[in-house]
């Protein structure tokens, strides 16, 4: 669903934003909740953004709102990854940055205080409110198990301002 899209593209946008403010980005880990059923686990990792880009496009594609809502909903969150630092010569430093219940956090003194704020203070805050617009799409157990067999139109209606917040989300967020 929609909810995919939206978290993805945060990871990405917030991943860029850091890796040019530092320096090349690797072992990206994100872990997938799937609604439906409630349970959250592990994806492989991306060793590059680039590769998280291309896992964005196949699995989450650009698409019509309409079109999506009454897919299963998925949520994707930023886990941890490296990031290397360039040093003095041809030397580099690899530091590992951890998000540990939803504040980023590093052993490293090689990273400063405004980086890590990027994701604590620009990611987490905008990761927060699409997982309240996804906690808020609690279906009920009827639609939950039959989502294929009802009319879109009547989930449409049963959700109509989770929806709204969710559809103003997408169109923020969808092509970064």
């Amino acid at each position: 669903m929609i909810t995919d899209r939206i978290s993805l593209n945060l990871i990405w946008i917030y991943l860029d934003q850091y890796q040019s403010n530092s320096g090349p980005i690797d072992s990206i880990e994100i872990s997938l909740t799937q609604h439906a059923s409630r349970t959250t686990k592990g994806i492989p990792s991306f060793a590059t953004l680039n590769d998280l880009k291309t896992f964005i496009n196949q699995n989450a594609p650009l698409t019509n709102f309409d079109k999506i809502e009454c897919k299963p909903l998925n949520l994707y969150e930023l886990k941890s990854f490296n990031v290397t630092l360039p040093m003095t010569g041809s030397l580099t430093n690899k530091n590992f940055v951890i998000n540990n219940n939803r504040t980023f956090q590093t052993d490293s003194k090689n990273l400063n205080k405004a980086n890590m704020d990027v994701l604590n203070k620009g990611y987490v805050p905008l990761f927060k409110e699409v997982l309240k617009a996804f906690e808020d799409l609690k279906l009920d157990e009827y639609i939950l198990l039959q989502y294929t067999y009802i009319d879109c139109g009547y989930i449409q209606v049963y959700f109509n301002d989770v929806l709204g917040k969710v559809q103003e989300l997408y169109k923020k967020y969808k092509n970064k």
